[in-house]
């Protein structure tokens, strides 16, 4: 499975993530692999945490812009992030 979201990450041409409404677990692991990532005003991030482990598919190695920190957030503590948070520096 990782390999199928890093494949996004490794073609020639820029690839663009929409998203509306949640995005939760494996959707956030995509929209990772993206090079732009453009959220509705409704969006929320989430991942799953079950008993406080993540599965990750390489969404905290992959960000390297400011997104990477909400990533961070979203791993550490299990909380939702709005679209109006995630457009947010935290740095």
């Amino acid at each position: 499975m990782q390999d199928s979201v890093t494949s996004l990450n490794e073609l020639p041409f820029p690839v663009i993530a929409a998203v509306h409404g949640y995005c939760i677990g494996a959707g956030v692991d995509l929209i990772s692999a993206c090079d732009i990532r453009l959220a509705s005003s409704d969006a929320i991030f989430s991942v799953e945490s079950q008993g406080r482990l993540v599965a990750d598919l390489g969404s905290l190695q992959r960000c390297q812009d400011h997104w990477r920190s909400h990533m961070a957030e979203l791993a550490f503590t299990g909380k939702d992030i709005t679209a109006e948070r995630a457009s947010q520096s935290v740095w």
